[in-house]
């Protein structure tokens, strides 16, 4: 649930721990939600969601 809650607030106000992340075309964005990652793309009018992972496994 905190996924979601996450996301719905960066929905609606754009906050959140956010970072492009470097060298990727269009650009792939990266949200904090507790011990997960989740990997998406800010199409303005949606968010397409590419990928969500553990902390863990987010960066190997």
């Amino acid at each position: 649930m905190q996924i979601l809650k996450t996301l719905g607030r960066y929905a609606l106000t754009g906050e959140g721990a956010t970072k492009q992340l470097k060298g990727i075309d269009p650009p792939l964005l990266r949200l904090r939600a507790q011990n997960n990652r989740i990997f998406f793309r800010d199409h303005g009018e949606y968010l397409k969601i590419e990928r969500v992972l553990d902390r863990k496994e987010a960066y190997r």
